[in-house]
């Protein structure tokens, strides 16, 4: 999937010198180089209650869950010390440039396949002001049909698809423009654009009314908080964890309330203006990043990978491997095996006895 790709690439060509640098769900390429023990011990050492952030949502008994907790899970366990600090990358002396590739089938067409990122890294997890400011700014220039550097790239028929993003769940977050569907050799164009758009906002002003509009926008989200079909403290969860993991309040991208209000106030006093100056126009903590698609790269990656597995067994012994198979077979057989009567008995089943057949009448007030 070259989106996938495209953001594990991006963040190791921003963060080489820290975890960041990592898939964390593992490169398939590396997982034959991991042991059982090794994984084990890392299991053992980091899934630890020691290095958990418990979250409670909804209108429940709070000491009664904390008591459950305690008595049922917490209470099972030593409290260790747990080393989970996570290395500031130190910005690059100049910009950074970094070329990759993806797959495609043999015999599809290369035009049109590239993707053009252009990333600058600023601010930090914790704070809420820059993230929802960032989001509108992103609405105001890519987020809407009417965004001035949207119009700018399309127009110059760099990419079919244009979008931006702030991500901020990590401890340095960086911000993101992409063109999807373009080619290589548009690279420095696509750069350009980006710079002498930018530019041009922030030295002459950005159209009032787009700011308004994604004040609005954001300010009805907010206070509407429409999840969809999502479970709402889940979402609230996952808004709370960036600021919390990183050290800050777990409520710092909760509290929106005194953001709007400055925001409000400031909007045009150039507030997006100075932010556009600042974080990007003399940010040298960028890169910019190509994606471009190869034929048969998958196939080559296969191979390389089947050769090394051979190797791996050419170096085993005949009982190693006798005992690798069996092992295999075991799991195989657990897996497939249907859990007992008893387990599946453990959980719950609503039957039609469970369920009213008056509708819930709720209070109306007008």
């Amino acid at each position: 999937n070259p989106e996938s790709v495209l953001w594990d690439k991006l963040q190791s060509g921003l963060y080489p010198d820290t975890v960041y640098a990592y898939d964390s769900g593992g490169d398939p390429n590396e997982i034959p180089q991991l042991n059982q023990q090794e994984f084990i011990e890392f299991h053992k050492q980091y899934y630890h209650p020691s290095n958990a952030y418990i979250y409670l949502y909804g209108d429940g008994n709070i000491q009664e869950h904390l008591r459950y907790l305690q008595t049922h899970y917490l209470s099972q366990f030593q409290y260790k010390k747990i080393d989970t600090n996570i290395a500031f990358q130190r910005p690059p002396k100049a910009p950074l440039e970094k070329e990759d590739l993806y797959s495609v089938n043999p015999g599809d067409s290369l035009q049109d396949k590239t993707f053009l990122s252009q990333a600058f890294s600023f601010g930090r997890a914790v704070d809420g002001e820059l993230k929802l400011a960032m989001d509108m700014l992103n609405y105001i220039v890519v987020g809407s049909e009417s965004g001035p550097l949207k119009r700018a790239l399309l127009d110059a028929k760099i990419g079919k698809e244009i979008w931006g993003y702030y991500y901020h769940s990590i401890q340095q977050p960086f911000y993101i423009i992409t063109a999807k569907g373009a080619n290589p050799d548009q690279k420095k164009e696509f750069q350009s654009i980006i710079n002498k758009t930018l530019e041009d906002l922030a030295t002459n002003g950005i159209d009032p009314k787009l700011i308004e509009a994604a004040i609005n926008t954001f300010e009805f989200s907010l206070r509407e908080m429409d999840p969809g079909s999502s479970p709402k403290g889940l979402v609230y969860a996952h808004n709370i964890m960036p600021s919390w993991l990183n050290g800050g309040s777990p409520l710092a991208h909760l509290q929106f309330e005194p953001i709007l209000k400055k925001i409000k106030s400031q909007y045009n006093k150039g507030y997006f203006e100075n932010i556009i100056r600042k974080n990007i126009l003399k940010n040298n903590f960028r890169l910019l990043y190509a994606l471009k698609p190869q034929e048969g790269l998958e196939e080559k990656s296969n191979q390389a990978l089947v050769a090394r597995l051979a190797q791996i067994k050419n170096s085993m012994s005949e009982q190693e491997i006798e005992k690798l198979m069996a092992t295999s077979e075991k799991l195989k057989t657990k897996q497939s095996t249907p859990d007992t009567a008893e387990n599946q008995a453990k959980l719950p089943i609503l039957t039609l006895k469970d369920v009213s057949v008056t509708p819930e009448v709720l209070p109306l007030e007008v």
